[in-house]
């Protein structure tokens, strides 16, 4: 009797609206994600028997489990953690990185989602999100304070607001979703599409978003979209488009290099002493090493590898990194700490096959979503808080194995 109710009903569609609520929850982090999150795998896991899914599957591909490897790899670095309760926890989080690829790949041919609205969707959401902590913002801050503030001033104390009192999710996991809107506007820009100027007007406020939110990484990772945009307007010969924006660009680049918190990791990259005044990035990443070097083939597993890097900041003093339990901030860096080097390389692989992929079917977005997520990944450990694997996990898994043409799959028919 069940069965036959769980088959009149339309699962499909139940899939395809939860996966778009996910998106619009995206930005309130942790807020909405888990219930959704748990609902969407239920729903998928039912349909799939239901609608005979696996009939219409090729479970041969093998680049249908670079993800799931990859979580798989992190699952047997556990066997050899002794801080299980650390490491269980993680292995919750990466179980998108096994879900996700399965539901997009396994119902490609099923879920008709459009990529202009869904990413519409998440700039509306940002917008609105940001819309909100704007105003609590203003609200818990006199007006009077605000108006003696310099400019400098205010993206700084909002940033702190947002870090702080915001929507359970850091600057740096805001800002990835923010390049990740960005990358979506660059790659439709000169094509012709529904609500472009709304579209357009997203992207703008996005780009003020990322100076509010002084995130490292993601100004990194700008001046890297900026560079790819010159070479696009390079490659179609629009020389005035070209020489304008380079201007933009070294103007760009030199106002973020001074006046936001790169100042301060540019001087600390290039000096050769470590004081005081040393960006904690460059002090975290040198323990990493350090405590890396001591177990490089296997790590120290992905419950134990935390608590070793605590004992290494110890060790040189970065009280600040033992009593905010500092990460690796490096997910490269944080993977061949836990998982030794066959975890670096299978973390490698989940870039180096969509990356081909993306340049031989000259798949644009795919391809500034890789840029976008691979530098993300060099200066955050993306991967040890829920919200980073679902962005990266739904967004991978949708334009390397949903979106993309000429990727094989079984016919329905």
């Amino acid at each position: 009797m069940a069965r036959k109710l769980i088959t009149h009903i339309n699962l499909t569609n139940i899939l395809y609206a939860l996966l778009i609520l996910i998106v619009m929850a995206m930005p309130y982090g942790i807020k909405f994600l888990p219930p959704l999150l748990s609902l969407t795998f239920l729903i998928w896991f039912i349909a799939f028997w239901v609608n005979k899914a696996y009939l219409h599957t090729d479970f041969k591909l093998y680049t249908n489990y670079l993800l799931p490897a990859f979580a798989i790899i992190c699952l047997l670095s556990l066997t050899y953690s002794a801080n299980w309760v650390n490491g269980i926890k993680m292995l919750e989080r990466l179980i998108s990185f096994v879900v996700f690829p399965f539901i997009f790949f396994t119902y490609r041919r099923r879920l008709k989602m459009d990529e202009n609205q869904l990413f519409l969707l998440l700039g509306f959401s940002l917008m609105v999100s940001f819309a909100v902590l704007f105003i609590q913002f203003n609200l818990a801050v006199e007006t009077t304070k605000l108006s003696e503030l310099s400019l400098g001033d205010f993206f700084r104390y909002t940033r702190y607001y947002i870090l702080i009192h915001s929507l359970a999710l850091h600057p740096s996991y805001y800002s990835f979703l923010v390049l990740i809107f960005i990358a979506y506007y660059l790659s439709v820009a000169e094509k012709k599409i529904a609500f472009k100027s709304v579209h357009s007007a997203f992207a703008f406020l996005s780009l003020l978003l990322l100076l509010v939110l002084q995130s490292r990484g993601a100004l990194v990772t700008l001046i890297f979209l900026g560079i790819y945009l010159l070479m696009k307007l390079f490659y179609l010969k629009k020389y005035y488009l070209l020489s304008v924006g380079l201007i933009i660009l070294l103007s760009s680049t030199v106002w973020i290099l001074n006046n936001t918190r790169m100042k301060e990791t540019v001087r600390s990259v290039f000096s050769s002493e470590q004081s005081e005044t040393t960006d904690s990035r460059i002090i975290i990443w040198n323990n990493a090493l350090h405590t890396i070097k001591e177990k490089p083939i296997a790590g120290h597993g992905i419950g134990d590898a935390l608590d070793e890097l605590i004992k290494e900041h110890e060790k040189t003093g970065y009280a600040s990194g033992v009593e905010k339990r500092l990460d690796a901030h490096n997910q490269f860096l944080e993977t061949w700490l836990q998982s030794g080097i066959i975890g670096l390389i299978s973390l490698l692989l989940v870039f180096i096959f969509p990356v081909y992929h993306a340049i031989k079917k000259k798949q644009e977005l795919l391809f500034l979503f890789l840029l976008v997520a691979f530098t993300q990944l060099l200066f955050e450990s993306m991967f040890v808080r829920l919200a980073g694997v679902v962005y990266f996990s739904f967004f991978y898994s949708f334009l390397y194995y949903y979106k993309s043409p000429g990727y094989r799959q079984v016919n329905l028919d």
